[in-house]
């Protein structure tokens, strides 16, 4: 038994430890100016000390999980990272002392090193890299492998001994390597999918630059640091090119545009895309020489590059017209003057570059003035197309004008919704004092302000889900006011949601075999040991240590259930027979809990396209549901009805038991989550995968104390047939 308690304290150190470690890693991608490779290598080495301190010792040898973590960061990162990890649990090991110390530090820790090296990928190049749980299993078991057949050579154990305690050990070892392996790419995954969704928010999709609203966040920053100038970049024709070679052809241009002026502003610069055809760059330099000179280079550089379809352009090449302004702290002035800038190039010819401050000396102000009212109009007429909700600010938070998206996601008509104060749109309880509203802020201190997830409430609906960017107007270091631009992210959130479901499922899925293979065979040989010890052992003892393997067993027993591949029967089904048969399987928990199941159904269900067996399970395991809800004796309600308008078949399972609360009912489905004391929580998944896997509907209605409603809706055989 001190055995196996020392693997199970090794595991569940190895779970804590693990997930405190990525915790950690999240926080340090606050501090992107520190170099944190080596965190992986510290981290392996820690944890591998960790379960040092508490090893389980028979004679000379020490038993523990120290070679877990060495082997996986040897597969992730290398054999030289491994080695790096290994110095401290060695040197501790020879500190420890005992006749074996030098070959069991050489077995426990540079053998594991080599064969995680042995899957390590050097192609792989991935912050995230995903291991593969088969890699995984194959090298810890190699190791186990290695290190009994050593042991049979080096060790005084009896043999017997010896062969108990390593199938012990390789159990815990692989249980380790799993949980460690799939808390990690379950990380790994969520960080992949939000890089991804930041990468859709933030950047242009046709020319994969930052787009406007990233280019205002990151502008701002750079602007509260030290004055900047700005290029505002437009190319000439434009229109003429499009026109001559369609959209498609067009829109390649610009990506190709885009990279060529990021190439030519180099790594100081920041380069985005402002709109249409013009581009938008902050340079962080000292003078206007240089940035006049970068908007040369830039200017020379279009010139000479040869795009296609640009012989068909006036003059047979293309051209740029760029306005310069600068230096200064304020975005907004600045690309005012830019555009301003841009106008007087655009009127000198195009083809050539115009600072700000040299404006007054090549046109006639009233002809700046008509051509800033052109453009007025042009952007109003883009925000007047934005699906992105936009709304306009005084310096007090008062809506001074919202566009028709702002409209339709707040669903308050536009006369509603100017002079509102913006706060009441974000806040429960618009009564409340506004002072650390987040918007309310940005216009008392200037600073931009982005809210990745906050509640939008609307006139007479339910809220939404927002996303939403705060950014100040500033003149001369005063706030007039703000721009707010928010997106409604409901179905981003569900994306995730379901990306996350996915990834766990997955997970469940690679690992099942696996499970299979590698625990199934030394669990039976821990049982076959058992029964042979057992005149030895105290009867309290192995009853305990029966169950305890008894458990272990039926873990993976359900595990394989859910993630085994199970092919359909699909075939016209009556759902009706399949709702009798289950009741008939559940009368027997019902008749020893003193409870009642009551069955009803309308005439005329029509039948559905599944698989008999699959659907007779899921009603089986909803009802025991049902009836294990029920703390003394109670009843159960089955009722099966059609939906003539829907065309769809509806069973639905009430119990009168003691409920759940909104945040459980949320968390039903999700794999090893359980209400139940003995559970493991994959019931309920695996009755997601049959209703999904029938095109079906299932929802969970509960509240505390007044039971629980399992509603289950499948489109009828005529259905699925019609749309096939």
């Amino acid at each position: 038994m001190h055995v196996i308690a020392t693997f199970v304290v090794d595991l569940a150190l190895y779970v804590a430890i693990t997930l405190i470690l990525l915790k950690m890693r999240d926080l340090a991608a606050n501090y992107p100016n520190i170099n944190w490779s080596w965190f992986p290598t510290l981290s392996a080495s820690f944890l591998s000390f960790s379960a040092m301190l508490h090893p389980y010792r028979i004679e000379a040898h020490y038993f523990d999980l120290r070679y877990i973590p060495l082997l996986l960061l040897s597969y992730l990162k290398g054999w030289k990272a491994g080695l790096a990890a290994a110095l401290l649990p060695a040197a501790y090991r020879l500190y420890m002392g005992g006749d074996s110390a030098a070959a069991e530090s050489v077995v426990t820790m540079v053998l594991p090193v080599l064969l995680g090296a042995m899957f390590h990928d050097k192609s792989e190049k991935s912050e995230y890299k995903l291991p593969r749980m088969a890699d995984v299993l194959i090298s810890v078991n190699l190791f186990y492998f290695v290190h009994w057949f050593g042991g049979l050579v080096f060790t005084q154990l009896p043999l017997y001994q010896w062969t108990e305690i390593s199938i012990i050990s390789s159990l815990f070892g692989n249980l380790s390597a799993i949980a460690i392996t799939w808390i990690y790419n379950d990380y790994s995954r969520n960080r992949i999918i939000k890089r991804e969704y930041e990468k859709l928010s933030n950047y242009d999709s046709k020319t994969g630059l930052p787009n406007i609203r990233f280019f205002h966040e990151k502008a701002a920053t750079l602007a509260s640091n030290q004055p900047i100038f700005l290029l505002m970049i437009d190319i000439d024709h434009f229109k003429h090119y499009n026109d001559a070679h369609g959209h498609i052809i067009g829109d390649g241009l610009l990506s190709h545009f885009g990279t060529t002026i990021k190439q030519s502003i180099g790594e100081k610069g920041f380069v985005a895309r402002y709109g249409g055809e013009e581009f938008v760059a902050v340079l962080p330099v000292d003078s206007k020489d240089t940035a006049c000179a970068i908007a040369e280079w830039v200017r020379s550089d279009i010139e000479h590059t040869s795009f296609s379809g640009s012989e068909k352009q006036p003059y047979g090449k293309l051209t740029v017209s760029i306005g310069v302004s600068g230096p200064s702290n304020d975005l907004s002035t600045l690309i005012q003057h830019a555009e301003e800038a841009l106008i007087v190039a655009k009127h000198q010819g195009k083809n050539r570059y115009c600072f700000y401050g040299d404006v007054s000396a090549f046109v006639d102000r009233t002809q700046l003035e008509q051509e800033r009212d052109f453009f007025k109009n042009h952007y109003e007429s883009i925000l007047e197309a934005s699906g992105d909700g936009i709304c306009g600010l005084d310096s007090q938070g008062k809506i001074t004008f919202a566009n028709p998206a702002a409209v339709r996601l707040t669903g308050y008509p536009q006369d509603e919704l100017v002079g509102k104060e913006i706060h009441m749109l974000f806040a429960d309880d618009p009564s409340a004092a506004a002072a650390d509203f987040p918007i309310t802020m940005t216009l008392r201190d200037g600073v931009l302000r982005h809210q990745l997830d906050a509640p939008l409430y609307r006139k007479n609906d339910l809220p939404l889900s927002v996303e939403y960017i705060c950014s100040p107007m500033i003149d001369r270091d005063r706030v007039l006011g703000g721009v707010v631009t928010f997106i409604d992210i409901t179905e981003r959130k569900k994306l995730q949601e379901l990306a996350r479901k996915a990834d766990r499922m997955d997970v469940i899925g690679n690992t099942a075999e696996g499970i299979a293979h590698e625990i199934r065979n030394p669990l039976t040989t821990l049982k076959g040991f058992l029964q042979l010890c057992k005149p030895k052992l105290d009867p309290n003892h192995f009853e305990t240590m029966r169950r305890e393997l008894d458990q272990i067993e039926f873990v993976v027993r359900e595990l394989l259930i859910v993630s085994k591949p199970h092919e359909l029967q699909l075939r016209e089904t009556d759902l009706l027979d399949c709702v009798k048969q289950s009741i008939h399987s559940a009368k027997g928990q019902a008749f020893l809990q003193k409870s009642e199941i009551h069955f009803d159904h309308t005439d005329g269900i029509p039948t559905v396209y599944g698989d008999p067996n699959r659907l007779a399970q899921l009603v089986l395991h909803l009802i025991r549901n049902a009836l294990d809800s029920l703390e003394e004796q109670g009843d159960v309600d089955v009722l099966l009805t059609a939906d003539r308008d829907e065309d769809t078949v509806i069973l639905t399972i009430r119990d009168n038991g003691k409920g759940m609360p909104e945040d459980i009912v949320q968390k039903l489905g999700e794999p090893f989550y359980s209400t139940k004391t003995n559970g493991i929580g994959l019931g309920m998944t695996l009755c997601n995968q049959i209703v999904q896997q029938h095109k079906g509907e299932l929802i969970v209605e509960s509240a505390m104390n007044e039971g629980t409603t399992v509603i289950v809706k499948f489109p009828s055989y005529s259905k699925i047939s019609a749309m096939n």
